[in-house]
């Protein structure tokens, strides 16, 4: 598989959210993009959000069209807590083809060195992972699927994983959700 250049990545992101930007000022003040985007609705937008959510190949975050919702009439704080429920969504299907691999790989009886280095680490620092995993949701913008997946083949349980996840995804939704709110206002 040939690596996509980081210059096409960067320009990439950049048309994306010049994209979302122009979308959310021609929304506010085009009624027929308004109703499309309402005819959507928050159903559409936790469909969107499982999806972007689970992208790790062309990876848009959902939130980049936060204002373009809003400027379509939906409420700021219920797309965030319906973007944040799709993205947590997308983390439990990485989990669990974290877990299939897992058991893939004792199925097919593959050993590696590789394998044995990452459950040591594992058993070392058993809870590190939960509270990294809520500061990289929180902050970073890239697919939570970096993480969820290795952490679902290395056994790391569901139950402190998602809660983590969550949180991490409403403050990442909040601010960036927020400040393409503002943004937008501003121009």
């Amino acid at each position: 598989m040939r690596k996509i250049p980081l210059l096409y990545k960067t320009l990439i992101v950049f048309f994306v959210l010049s994209f979302s930007i122009y979308l959310a000022i021609t929304t506010s003040s085009d009624s027929n993009l308004q109703i499309m985007v309402a005819k959507f609705g928050y159903l559409g937008i936790f469909l969107f959000s499982i999806v972007s959510g689970f992208n790790v190949l062309v990876p848009i975050p959902a939130v980049a069209f936060t204002p373009t919702f809003v400027a379509s009439g939906l409420n700021f704080w219920t797309i965030i807590c319906i973007m944040t429920l799709g993205l947590t969504v997308g983390d439990l299907i990485g989990y669990f083809i974290g877990r299939v691999g897992k058991d893939v790989v004792k199925e097919t009886g593959i050993h590696s060195k590789l394998f044995e280095k990452l459950f040591a680490i594992k058993n070392k620092f058993p809870r590190v992972p939960y509270f990294l995993v809520f500061l990289f949701a929180s902050f970073v913008p890239f697919p939570n699927e970096i993480l969820v997946i290795p952490l679902g083949f290395l056994g790391y349980h569901a139950r402190y994983l998602l809660p983590a996840f969550f949180a991490g995804n409403i403050i990442f939704n909040i601010i960036y959700g927020y400040a393409g709110v503002a943004l937008i206002e501003l121009l």
